[in-house]
């Protein structure tokens, strides 16, 4: 009540002592900033209601009040698949990274820390390092005025056991630190024993890579210009080994499936991020590898949990 009456009061002054016709949108503007900093009013910026604890810090870590939240809200409404999927809402998935390689979008990644990267092994085979780099904050390829940070590279970490799909996991170094923000945050990592359930259909896949896959190369790939997202759903191990003759390591990887389709090339190494309890994302698997985008074979993707001690040593 207090901050109605000072609202008027303060109306009045402006109403009375101005010289100039009233121009009530931004005179009204004006009063509410004013009775913001006076603390007679609450204030609706983020940043002037969270405390110390929800602050976004530097480096990782495993609390989720610190990680995995978005400013956009993403649309969680059930999705096919990233080929002909729907676009994902502007900065909705703000740990998601892109890795261009010779300027052009290659692969995606996850933010786990300030200076780290996590995405798949695969995307740096037969490449040199010095033809890389991160894009953080984007959300459309072609945007010229997007608030998007280009990222050098100072190491890339291969799993030792990577071999034929297996292993299929890769650090990134940054040379210098990442300021987080409503654009640019940082992922959950899971906790230990921290898996997606089979049959569990609230998991997320994005990526900028290809919404069509052309067997007979009759025409070119078509690679999303904007951000996409599917949901899918993990299945259970002995069903997705029978599409691939037993030939899975089913405790480092899982599967999933968007229901006739898949993640594609270009979607390597983006994230699988499933829901934690209180709202916030963990990142529980890595784009890896699948028999064919968007048949009847299920994607398979790298468990994170299963590499929680591999990351700790590299962190």
């Amino acid at each position: 009540m207090k901050g109605v009456i000072w609202c008027a009061v303060l109306f009045c002054v402006v109403y009375a002592t101005s010289a100039a016709p009233l121009n009530l949108h931004s005179d009204l503007t004006d009063i509410l900033d004013i009775l913001k900093n006076l603390g007679l009013i609450p204030s609706n910026d983020p940043a002037s209601t969270s405390s110390p604890d929800n602050d976004l810090g530097s480096g990782y870590t495993s609390d989720t009040s610190q990680c995995g939240r978005q400013t956009a809200t993403p649309s969680l409404s059930r999705i096919k698949k990233i080929i002909d999927g729907r676009p994902a809402v502007s900065h909705s998935w703000p740990w998601q990274v892109s890795i261009y390689d010779d300027d052009e979008h290659h692969c995606g990644g996850s933010i786990i820390d300030d200076t780290r990267i996590l995405t798949a092994a695969h995307c740096f085979e037969n490449r040199k390092q010095e033809d890389f780099y991160v894009v953080v904050g984007m959300h459309r390829i072609s945007a010229t005025n997007d608030n998007r940070i280009i990222m050098n590279i100072s190491g890339i970490i291969i799993h030792s056991q990577y071999f034929n799909g297996d292993h299929d996991i890769a650090i990134i170094k940054l040379t210098e630190s990442l300021n987080f923000s409503e654009q640019i945050q940082p992922i959950c990592l899971p906790v230990s024993n921290q898996v997606p359930n089979a049959d569990d259909s609230n998991c997320v896949v994005t990526g900028w890579g290809e919404t069509r896959r052309n067997i007979a190369e009759e025409e070119p790939n078509i690679v999303s210009d904007v951000l996409l997202q599917a949901n899918i759903t993990i299945l259970n191990d002995s069903f997705c080994n029978k599409y691939y003759e037993n030939s899975l390591q089913t405790n480092s990887v899982f599967c999933g499936t968007a229901r006739h389709g898949d993640t594609c090339q270009g979607d390597s190494g983006g994230p699988v991020q499933c829901p934690n309890a209180d709202g916030s994302w963990y990142l529980a698997g890595v784009t890896s590898w699948g028999d064919y985008c968007g048949g009847e074979a299920p994607g398979v993707y790298t468990q994170v949990e299963y590499f929680l001690d591999w990351i700790d040593e590299n962190i």
